[in-house]
């Protein structure tokens, strides 16, 4: 046990890098908390992103984390985890979300064994299976194995933390939960940044066919004709440019609907500080960020069923609709304009303060105060 504990002990002196994995790098993470995470434990440590592709919309401004571009198409080259599992020597921490493959697991019980913290984070939408069959079963035996090595495992969403040890059959105890924590700016008045917001709607979020923008642009083309005064702001960097294409044509002569393109920082904030409602029409999503991101700047949500809202939900500052169902959203965001209430938005605020803040919880994160 000695031996072991010098060894540790050595290899930390060693370890100066957190390394980051994910398959794509787009300059929106930085808003989010892997980006968040990143830029914290710059203050400390070299910072490493290592990405099966870079998409990038503008200039890359984080100096103190290198972007690391591995030309591949997945995750399944033994080169692609010989490299890591080198790169785990001189590293401190790692951040990754989980993936179903065999050397990543083997990434967890190496890092394990010389001390490398593994924050493992699982999208909301993960559900592990437990399927009478040998490949599931071998599938879900080194996903509790790695769980098992892993230093934090971040849930983000309530249900998942209370289904994988019920459907690990075993206790995951020593782990903290994670929600989506984001904050960069300080709202300093909420009362009044709630009492000077304008007749404004917002989306945020990548321009793709899969988040139903143009359901929203169509609610709020029939809200306006009897609601007039409001605008509509899409904020997001363009993924798919025939559906953007598609996007503009639908919004042709109408000049309170607008493109703002990607942004950052507080020109980003600027528009969730003066917006009344926030609108995330998806087809699909995790827990997303950009929720709790409109909850602190008082902004009411809508957002569809598959967004995952569990406890955010509420019924009336924070509503959910039906996805692709056009009526569903007309109804939700015509109830929502009119029954809009400062001191809800306020209590919305509050919500965030009290639970989901970065800085409250990025110690319970890395484990050691800085």
């Amino acid at each position: 046990m000695e031996l072991v504990e010098f060894f540790h002990k050595r290899i930390n002196e060693m370890n100066k890098k957190v390394l980051i994995i994910h398959y794509e790098y787009k300059n929106s993470y930085c808003q989010k908390n892997l980006g968040l995470f990143a830029r914290h434990m710059s203050k400390y440590y070299d910072v490493e992103f290592l990405t099966l592709k870079v998409r990038s919309y503008v200039p890359y401004d984080e100096k103190n984390i290198k972007i690391i571009e591995y030309k591949s198409n997945n995750y399944s080259s033994i080169y692609f985890w010989v490299v890591i599992l080198l790169k785990l020597i001189t590293t401190r921490y790692v951040w990754c979300y989980y993936f179903e493959k065999k050397y990543h697991s083997l990434m967890f019980i190496v890092a394990k064994l010389i001390g490398v913290r593994v924050v493992v984070s699982l999208d909301s939408f993960w559900k592990p299976m437990n399927i009478d069959n040998s490949k599931e079963k071998l599938k879900n035996w080194l996903f509790e194995k790695a769980l098992n090595c892993s230093y934090r495992i971040l849930y983000q969403s309530d249900e998942l933390y209370e289904l994988l040890p019920r459907q690990l059959k075993t206790k995951l105890t020593k782990y903290t939960v994670s929600y989506s924590e984001i904050f960069q700016p300080k709202a300093d008045n909420i009362h009044r940044i709630v009492k000077n917001k304008d007749n404004l709607i917002i989306f945020s979020g990548c321009i793709s066919p899969i988040k139903n923008i143009h359901l929203l642009i169509c609610s709020y083309k029939q809200l306006k004709l009897q609601n007039a005064g409001w605008k509509l702001k899409i904020i997001g960097d363009i993924e798919d440019e025939s559906y953007y294409d598609l996007l503009i044509n639908m919004c042709k002569r109408d000049e309170s609907i607008s493109f703002t393109g990607f942004k950052t920082g507080n020109e980003y904030y600027h528009y969730f500080r003066r917006a009344k409602i926030f609108v995330l029409p998806s087809i699909s999503e995790g827990q997303p960020n950009v929720i709790v991101e409109a909850m602190y700047w008082g902004c009411s949500v809508i957002a569809t069923k598959q967004s995952n809202l569990g406890e955010f939900f509420d019924g009336r500052s924070i509503v959910q609709v039906d996805p692709e169902n056009q009526f569903d959203l007309n109804d939700k965001l015509f109830k929502m304009i009119h029954y809009y209430d400062n001191n809800i938005s306020i209590q919305l605020h509050n919500r965030v303060l009290e639970k989901y803040l970065f800085e409250k919880n990025i110690n319970k994160i890395i484990g050691e105060p800085h």
